[in-house]
């Protein structure tokens, strides 16, 4: 495997299959083009941090992940980062300056809504009442 970091990540509890944890990462300064990647100990892709444009050399980045309990056995959450920068097809571990740290959040309960037949016809009516009261609006003057 590739040159990464291990994180580990106590959470206070467990976390339920339903339930999703939050990850938040605090980076330095990033290359421009370069990305920092997270994944499960058994490879699965969390997510990335990446910044978009020039970055003030002074500030700190924050960005938000989430992981489904579903994939966390216990409250003990290990992870690991690894950096790959712009240009470059060899990841390496990313610097104490560009990973500064990984928290864990507490755990949610995602609640799915089902879409029916019914409730997308809804959906679809109250956008064009919109559409056409804003059209009205727009006509009106």
């Amino acid at each position: 495997m590739a040159d990464q970091r291990r994180i580990v990540i106590n959470l206070p509890r467990a976390p339920q299959p339903d339930e999703i944890v939050g990850l938040n990462i605090v980076t330095g300064p990033l290359p421009l083009g370069a990305e920092i990647r997270f994944r499960t100990t058994s490879g699965r892709p969390i997510g990335s941090a990446t910044s978009f444009g020039r970055a003030d050399p002074k500030n700190q980045l924050v960005f938000q992940l989430s992981l489904p309990g579903r994939y966390l056995n216990g409250s003990r959450l290990e992870i690991f980062a690894d950096m790959l920068d712009a240009g470059s097809s060899l990841p390496r571990a990313p610097t104490e300056q560009e990973l500064v740290s990984v928290t864990g959040v507490d755990c949610a309960t995602v609640k799915f809504h089902r879409m029916t037949a019914r409730s997308t016809r809804a959906a679809r009516s109250w956008q064009a009442v919109r559409s056409e009261r804003n059209r009205e609006l727009l006509f009106a003057g």
